[in-house]
């Protein structure tokens, strides 16, 4: 369900009573302590979940110069509902901040801080019969008046409750207003597995710790971070260390006073540095690290102004020098080697930094370690670099991984289907040679618009792992940063599964819903499984499906606004099954029927 069509799609929903209500004089007043004199309000006995869809059905509307508001409320920001003898509006409200305070030095101020942040009106004419809010996957609020769109707005605030109001007019206490309260009805969708049709094999979920930040945590906080990565397969680490402040003589890989300021908040350094024995701990407990250049330093270069002129033996140097310090100091070595971070090098230039290295790494004796192409930062831009490592038949044999980070699914937040059409050009390309696995290597939410905590834009990118597993037969996902030293939330909430918590003993917390979110995928997803065919009934049911050996894993994402009812395969043996949505962190729960109950943008992962 995308876009302004979700609107039509309601008369497709089969709805059940939730409630009834009353609001106005024959209630009485009610004398509210901070409010003065009101009637009484109408509250609702349920959390909502993230997506969802509510309708009043009026019996009665006599509103006589007051106002009807449906008020819904969430931690951070709310959404209201203002119906008016001749026009309606909807309004956005963020209330999390000091800040919307303007004048704090007005003699009455508001009870909290408040700001309206989108507000649409629009005129009516008609009687109105009923009024229904819908909350889609897509962060599209769509206000319909008679199951009419009437506002349609774009909106990333988690909400939580709601209720009905009646405000009178200059204080009087006048009109009323009774009906009914409706809600999806639970929908039956049939899912099929072919066990015998198997895809992409898994290698496992990780991102990029920084150094800084690890060695900012307590001794109680690095206990819980390895405890951590444990409990969520979190044990691909990624590294593009040092880049442009390399020295010529590597003596500088790991040096922690080195760490450079990154381009996040204020500043705040966090890293772009090795930590080769917290790498050595990685590999210990059976995860891999990743290495790769962004920038290289400028003795690496023919012409240090040019980043497109790299010295091909000196660059291949360095990297197999970082390969030999990884032994040194860490005992181990990189499993996987990348071309080249984000930079957008000529097609010839990525060409022979492959074949330099890949023989540099050989004649060292690395034969083992594995290459990924270069990744650009996004996979529209990671289309025209797939292109040149396809150019040459010894490049495109030496590269053992597509690779690309995906930033530019953000583009597709309000649509998100419409990326598979970006999806199906790379892998039109990918399988016009020998099909390499994939690599996501990077991905998170730095878009300004959505940089928030909230589970509306962690489920989004819900969506994206589910397309990078099904549809790009990604064998491995990293988030962006695992640990990161921001101040700044918004910064850790969306480019960091964890941030540290400095007010209670500087151990790490997961930073959103982000970490749960990845979590529903990463836990229980280990190496070794291999993707297995696996079909929904429900284009807003989102499955996959995957086994090793006797083992079996189903992930299910309910992203549609109806809850689901499921029925197991009789092949696809499983005993536990993991719980991600708003008001659950990955709770775990025994599996006692093949029928599975999924609410609205809730994901089950079974096992």
């Amino acid at each position: 369900m995308a876009g302004k069509g979700n609107a039509q799609d309601q008369s497709l929903l089969q709805l059940e009573k939730f409630d009834t209500f009353y609001v106005g004089n024959k209630a009485g007043i009610a004398a509210v302590w901070g409010a003065g004199k009101q009637f009484p309000f109408k509250y609702f006995d349920e959390l909502l979940p993230s997506n969802f869809l509510r309708k009043i059905r009026f019996t009665s509307l006599e509103l006589e110069g007051a106002e009807l508001r449906w008020i819904f409320t969430g931690p951070k920001g709310g959404v209201t509902l203002v119906l008016k003898n001749d026009s309606i509006s909807l309004v956005q409200r963020f209330y999390d901040s000091y800040g919307f305070i303007e004048d704090p030095d007005k003699p009455v101020l508001p009870i909290y801080p408040q700001k309206n942040f989108m507000v649409s009106a629009k005129k009516i004419s008609q009687p109105v019969k009923s009024l229904t809010l819908t909350y889609s996957h897509d962060l599209r609020l769509n206000l319909l008046v008679n199951d009419s769109l009437a506002i349609s707005q774009i909106s990333q605030i988690d909400l939580s409750r709601y209720q009905l109001q009646l405000i009178g007019s200059d204080g009087k206490f006048s009109g009323k207003f009774s009906g009914e309260v409706f809600r999806p009805a639970e929908v039956p969708v049939n899912i099929g597995v072919d066990k015998n049709k198997k895809f992409q094999e898994i290698v496992g979920f990780g991102g990029t710790t920084s150094p800084v930040a690890y060695n900012l945590l307590s001794d109680e906080g690095k206990k819980m971070w390895w405890q951590y990565l444990g409990d969520y397969n979190l044990l691909l680490q990624r590294e593009y260390p040092i880049g442009q402040k390399l020295k010529s003589d590597f003596s500088n890989w790991d040096d922690l006073k080195r760490a450079s300021s990154h381009y996040y908040g204020d500043n705040f350094p966090n890293g772009e540095i090795s930590d080769f024995k917290y790498n050595g701990t990685i590999v210990k407990k059976g995860g891999m690290v990743t290495f790769e250049f962004w920038n290289l330093p400028g003795w690496a270069l023919d012409d240090p102004k040019n980043s497109y002129k790299p010295n091909y033996s000196k660059y291949a140097e360095a990297v197999v020098n970082y390969c030999k310090t990884s032994q040194e100091k860490g005992g181990y070595l990189p499993s996987i080697i990348g071309i080249q971070n984000e930079v957008q090098q000529p097609d010839s230039v990525w060409q022979r930094m492959t074949l330099q290295l890949r023989k540099s790494l050989d004649s060292a004796g690395f034969t083992r370690i594995k290459l990924h192409m270069a990744n650009a930062p996004n996979l529209g831009v990671g289309i025209r670099a797939l292109r040149a490592f396809q150019q040459q038949e010894n490049v495109w044999r030496n590269i053992d991984f597509t690779a690309s980070n995906l930033y530019d699914f953000q583009t597709y937040f309000t649509n998100p289907d419409k990326y598979d059409s970006v999806i199906d050009v790379w892998n039109h390309l990918n399988e016009s040679k020998e099909p390499k696995p994939f690599y996501s290597i990077e991905l998170c939410v730095n878009k300004p618009r959505y940089q928030t905590g909230s589970y509306k834009v962690a489920s989004l990118m819900g969506e994206l792992y589910h397309k990078n597993l099904v549809l790009l037969n990604a064998s491995a996902i990293n988030y962006c940063w695992l640990l990161v030293n921001t101040v700044q939330p918004s910064f850790a909430e969306s480019r960091s599964l964890f941030t540290i918590d400095e007010k209670n003993n500087f151990v790490p917390a997961p930073s959103s819903y982000q970490l749960r979110i990845f979590g529903a995928f990463s836990r229980h997803l280990k190496a070794g499984f291999k993707r297995i065919q696996a079909v929904s009934g429900n284009k807003d049911l989102l499955v996959s499906a995957y086994s090793y050996g006797n083992k079996n894993c189903i992930i299910l994402f309910n992203r549609g606004i109806s809850p689901f009812q499921i029925r197991l395969p009789k092949d696809l043996q499983v005993s536990a099954q993991e719980l991600c949505s708003p008001y659950l962190q990955n709770q775990k729960l025994s599996v006692s029927s093949n029928i599975i109950r999924i609410a609205p943008g809730t994901i089950v992962t079974l096992w």
